[in-house]
């Protein structure tokens, strides 16, 4: 089971990464943070201090203003690498009449720390009610905020920041003198697993009568399988794997079967398989049955996809004898044991 202190690491460590981009950048001199950094700590403020922050700027990008809003509890938010006096007075400057008479507390999101001291102009700092404690919001202070959250929010947390790090980490990256960026949109696609397929000799001559194929016959039709498998995606084949090897039974046409309520439970842990289930449903390899009885279970049916009768029993067989694994079989698509 995931606990909270596992939660809390992931969310710092990702965080403390931003923040580093953002470091790097300053002192290349670009401070500048685009609507995409501000939608991504928009997420979390909300969902750490219980806001309905808006975006107030989507047609524009790093100008002095307010960034983010929540008209009902009236507080608004600029996003920043700095919060020095020159960012501050330009900011508060840039703010509309209408503006002051929607928020009443205005404050500033460093991502970053927060300085020691701001020497801001006496009239302005109580025009504006400043105060440095509060009115700055840098890093750490939305981390210590974090830690105490519900589980169910936490996850939240944890879920959308584990998703969108490496997104925002790449939208922060400075481009090399010939304006190549080290992070590409193809270093982080799933790669296309390539099948390995044996002649299939060692495992059709046992079985050939029940299979009534030869060993050429079932070479094609697991090249098939393996063209099936090649378009899941990895994680969704490591589910299908899993799947098997907790069915309960194999009996013949109908595939494997495991209880859809003992399913649910043993994967709570996992963060989320209804994608993997909708694409596997999809795809032919998973059925839901009707209730088999007054006790009201209702299965998962689970198959390979194999034209050849029995095929998935002797395969499950093969692999009960420690000939090769599900594992291997179906995430690796290496049949070169067979």
């Amino acid at each position: 089971m995931i606990t909270r202190g596992y939660l809390i690491g992931e969310i710092v460590d990702n965080l403390t990464a931003v923040r580093a981009d953002v470091e790097q950048r300053a002192r290349l001199g670009l401070t500048d943070l685009n609507k995409f950094s501000e939608d991504f700590f928009k997420f979390i403020l909300n969902k750490t201090y219980g806001y309905d922050l808006r975006s107030l700027n989507a047609d524009r990008s790093n100008e002095p203003g307010l960034d983010l809003g929540d008209r009902k509890q009236r507080v608004a938010f600029q996003v920043t690498s700095r919060a020095n006096k020159e960012k501050i007075e330009t900011t508060y400057a840039k703010i509309t009449d209408e503006q002051r008479q929607q928020y009443d507390d205005i404050r500033f999101f460093v991502v970053g720390w927060k300085q020691n001291s701001v020497s801001l102009d006496e009239s302005l700092r109580e025009a504006v009610g400043f105060d440095l404690k509060t009115t700055v919001v840098d890093l750490n202070d939305l981390l210590m905020a974090i830690v105490p959250l519900e589980i169910d929010q936490l996850r939240e947390v944890y879920d959308y920041v584990s998703k969108e790090t490496v997104r925002i980490r790449a939208e922060l990256e400075v481009p090399d003198e010939d304006g190549r960026y080290k992070t590409t949109l193809a270093d982080k696609l799933e790669k296309r697993q390539s099948p390995q397929i044996s002649d299939c000799v060692r495992f059709q001559g046992p079985h050939s009568e029940v299979l009534g194929k030869t060993a050429t016959e079932v070479r094609a039709d697991i090249e098939t399988m393996s063209r099936h498998l090649q378009r899941l995606p990895r994680l969704t084949r490591e589910f299908l794997a899993y799947m098997v090897e907790r069915a309960e039974e194999n009996d013949g046409d109908e595939g494997w079967r495991i209880n859809a309520d003992k399913l649910q439970r043993l994967t709570a842990g996992h963060g989320g398989t209804d994608g993997d289930i909708r694409i596997l449903r999809e795809d032919g390899y998973i059925w839901l049955t009707d209730p088999e009885d007054e006790t009201g279970a209702v299965y998962w049916r689970i198959n390979l996809r194999s034209n050849i009768d029995y095929l998935d029993n002797i395969l499950g067989s093969y692999v009960e004898q420690g000939h090769t694994t599900w594992q291997k079989i179906i995430v690796s698509i290496d049949f070169s044991d067979l």
